[in-house]
């Protein structure tokens, strides 16, 4: 079923039109609201200087980001290093544990002759 372009022509021409009227009648609304063009001077000061310490903070941060980032990047050598020493020290105590289990086993297979030896 093919769309009806004709009435989503005119949907869309409405509430465009309805859109500019509440953006020009809020102009003029404010443009008669306010005083003075000292004030206008004024409160626009005050935005710019707003809109221009949010630019510092977001600079600020954007600056602290990026100092985290280089923190990161410089320990994860540091961090690989670790997680390699751990792994090999898993390893070794793996071979470690092996060598004692066979340790105990020889010693299981003299233990007549040992206490023959110390006992006579």
């Amino acid at each position: 079923m093919s769309p009806n372009w004709t009435t989503i022509c005119s949907v869309l021409c409405r509430d465009l039109s309805l859109c500019l009227n509440s953006v020009s009648l809020g102009i003029i609304t404010w443009s008669w609201n306010a005083a003075s063009p000292m004030e206008i001077d004024t409160e626009l000061r005050q935005r710019d200087k707003s809109l221009h310490n949010t630019e510092q903070i977001v600079v600020q941060l954007g600056d602290m980001f990026q100092q985290f980032s280089d923190l990161v990047y410089e320990q994860q050598e540091v961090i690989e290093r670790i997680d390699h020493s751990v792994v090999e020290t898993a390893s070794e105590i793996n071979l470690g544990h092996g060598e004692l289990v066979k340790y105990f086993s020889e010693m299981k297979k003299h233990r007549s002759f040992i206490i023959k030896t110390f006992c006579t």
